[in-house]
């Protein structure tokens, strides 16, 4: 498996051993999907680093986990900064999650449809790279429901 560098991954958001690309969940029948990317900014844009987890995440001295990488972290920051918000960072639809899951996916990676070959060439890295992508269902609180990875690559053409 040739697997690429940490900074050679389009997209997402640093985490210290891997990138960060979006939270998605549904809230009262309505699905949502942010871009980490996006709520990134925002938390600097609004200076609210400190208060997530209690702590900084852009102070090296302090931050030892990244907040994006406890598990549920996002969410909690989404619940945090309220409902309201939510369509200025990401997808705000009546859809089912499923749906607009892939859709957003897609609009993200600025690819159609979600083949491995296309995503993993979006990601980046090198030639033949393949891409471990993990999903993870957590609730609310943090705590691990369950989850699945899969490794996307462009296969090598034939003939």
């Amino acid at each position: 498996m040739l697997a690429p560098a940490l900074k050679e991954i389009r997209g997402g958001v640093d985490i210290g051993t891997s990138a960060h690309l979006l939270t998605a969940s549904l809230e009262n029948g309505r699905t949502f999907v942010v871009r980490t990317t996006a709520l990134q900014k925002y938390v600097k844009r609004a200076q609210i680093g400190a208060q997530i987890g209690g702590r900084s995440a852009y102070d090296a001295k302090t931050a030892h986990v990244h907040p994006f990488a406890e598990p549920g972290g996002t969410r909690r920051l989404l619940e945090q900064l309220g409902p309201d918000l939510w369509p200025e960072l990401g997808e705000v639809s009546e859809k089912p999650l499923v749906k607009t899951l892939a859709a957003s996916i897609s609009r993200m990676l600025e690819i159609k449809g979600l083949r491995a070959r296309d995503l993993a060439g979006a990601l980046g890295g090198p030639v033949g790279a393949q891409h471990l992508l993990r999903f993870t269902l957590t609730s609310p609180e943090g705590a691990l429901i369950g989850g699945y990875s899969i490794v996307v690559g462009a296969a090598a053409k034939v003939g």
